[in-house]
Order: C-alpha cells, then sequence, then structure tokens
C-alpha cells in the first residue's frame, strides 16, 4: 500500500530556488505542512531530511542514525518522517546496507515508480466506481 497527497497545484518549475521548489513540491504532496517562510519549512523534520540527506546525495543509502545526526532530528522523529516517504514509495529500504536512500538513487526515477501505483490505483477506483454505479441502478 502506498499513500499520497494528491491535489491540483501548479507544478514547481522555474523562477524558484531549490530549497523553496523542493519545500513547494514536499507540500504539495503531503509529507510537510504547508507554511508561510521558508524559515518555517526549513525547520520541518520532512524537509531536514529530504534536503540535508536524500538531495544533497541520492544514491547514498543513509542510516537512521547518519539522518540524525546531519539533520539535527530526533530519531523517532525521523523513523516517523521515513515512514511518510516509503508510504509515497519515493524513499526505499536499501537491505543490504540497512539504510534508506531516494528509490533508485533518482527522485525522477522515483516518481515514475510513483506514477505507476497511482495509475493503477485509479483504474481500480475507477471499477469500484463503476459496480457501485450499477448496484445504484439496480435498486
Amino acid at each position: 500500500m502506498f499513500k499520497l497527497v494528491i491535489q491540483l497545484a501548479p507544478p514547481v518549475v522555474g523562477g524558484l530556488e531549490f530549497e523553496e521548489a523542493l519545500a513547494t513540491f514536499l507540500a504539495q504532496i503531503g509529507i510537510i505542512k504547508e507554511r508561510t517562510s521558508m524559515e518555517e519549512y526549513r525547520s520541518e523534520p520532512g524537509f531536514k531530511i529530504f534536503y540535508k540527506c536524500f538531495t544533497a546525495n541520492p544514491r547514498k543509502p543513509w542510516l537512521i542514525k547518519e539522518i540524525a545526526e546531519t539533520t539535527g532530528v530526533s530519531v523517532p522523529t525521523v523513523y516517523r518522517v521515513l515512514k511518510k516517504l516509503r508510504e509515497c514509495d519515493i524513499v526505499e529500504f536499501v537491505e543490504k546496507d540497512g539504510a534508506y536512500r531516494i528509490r533508485y538513487g533518482d527522485l525522477s526515477m522515483a516518481w515514475r515508480f510513483l506514477e505507476t501505483h497511482v495509475t493503477g490505483s485509479m483504474e481500480n477506483y475507477r471499477k469500484s466506481v463503476e459496480y457501485l454505479q450499477k448496484m445504484i441502478e439496480e435498486r
């Protein structure tokens, strides 16, 4: 199972600094809360982890302890953020290293993987809706 927030939002393209673009994207998909300033975004554990670890070195498998030390985020909070990132399939657990990284070490590839899951889920929802509609009509 995967979880992702889907909302109608403009794409994050052009005119933004990297930190702002990343914060906007992470907020749009529900990894971090919407904030009013970059200072607030920078204090978000999810932003810190994604920015300081996963985008700084996307191919590197990060140990929990390394993530906590690099970001100043507590270990329990690191686990909570990683759970959310894994639920949306952007981050994977690398068993041989006992660590986490962006899926495939590439954000674009990770997103394509997620899109495949979204497409399959939407098709299943459509089938459910069609079945329910048929049942409504037969009542």
